[in-house]
């Protein structure tokens, strides 16, 4: 494997970075009922690419004050049932 070259100025900012502190990567291919304003439906599935389905807190149209996990596993565990009584039903 190759190795990953960081900008000494991000290498910085993560060195100084205290413990306990954390970030979640939230609505980076949010949800929405429109093509123009999100990258998923509410099932999960892409507006754009056939048959591709994204789930985890990307999805998330917002962030919220508390840590995603749970919500991250109520998403998934949605997307599932979905994916398993309408989408493999008939393969």
């Amino acid at each position: 494997l190759g190795k990953v070259r960081i900008e000494s100025d991000i290498k910085q900012l993560f060195t100084n970075l205290e413990a306990g502190l954390a970030a979640h990567h939230i609505g980076t291919t949010r949800m929405s009922k429109s093509k123009k304003t999100g990258v998923v439906d509410e099932n999960c599935k892409s507006h754009s690419i056939d048959n591709l389905y994204i789930g985890g807190s990307s999805v998330f149209p917002t962030g919220s004050a508390t840590n995603p996990t749970f919500t991250i596993l109520a998403m998934s565990m949605r997307l599932a049932d979905h994916l398993k009584n309408n989408v493999l039903k008939n393969v």
